[in-house]
């Protein structure tokens, strides 16, 4: 199990990582996307779905995408349920949902690990810079928000950042 410094610097290089893609989107004119995906796990044996608790899977779930992730684009452990991806330029909402399914159709399904056979059924809150935040801090909860709302009714694994979804503290309680 990861020590809770780990956690913190995962954090930390996550704000760093932003903030320096903001600086850049400014410079560009390019926009990017961050994507919070929390994967959930269950053996084929069982139907039900779970979620991911073991920092050991969340960390090869990483190493399997990563090969799929440009070299452009940061994938970050995050809370030690979530993964973060931080996406360059992404041209808006269009290109942010293509990579979010391309993404989840990879993810959702059986993924060889050790000889076990797990399922991963994912769900992805995405938020856009600079249309749902100018900031690190309004990105990340944003994309809370937007990974909330998935589990809200008429919600979709896949879910855009709407302002007035919820609070964040309401988010977090799920």
């Amino acid at each position: 199990m990861p020590l809770v410094a780990d956690d913190q610097m995962d954090q930390n290089f996550l704000q760093l990582r932003i903030t320096w893609a903001i600086s850049h989107a400014q410079k560009t004119g390019d926009g990017f996307a961050l994507m919070l995906i929390r994967p959930g796990y269950r053996s084929p044996a069982y139907a039900r779905k779970g979620v991911v608790v073991h920092p050991g899977l969340l960390h090869q779930i990483i190493d399997y995408m990563l090969p799929w992730v440009r070299r452009i684009d940061s994938v970050v452990p995050v809370d030690r349920q979530c993964i973060a991806l931080l996406a360059e330029e992404v041209r808006g909402s269009g290109d942010a949902l293509s990579l979010a399914r391309r993404l989840h159709a990879l993810l959702d399904g059986p993924i060889s690990m050790a000889g076990v056979y797990p399922v991963i059924d994912s769900d992805m809150g995405i938020v856009l810079y600079p249309l749902h935040g100018s900031t690190t801090q309004d990105l990340i909860d944003h994309a809370r928000l937007a990974l909330a709302q998935t589990r809200q009714p008429g919600g979709t694994d896949m879910e855009l950042y709407r302002r007035g979804s919820g609070k964040l503290n309401d988010a977090e309680e799920e």
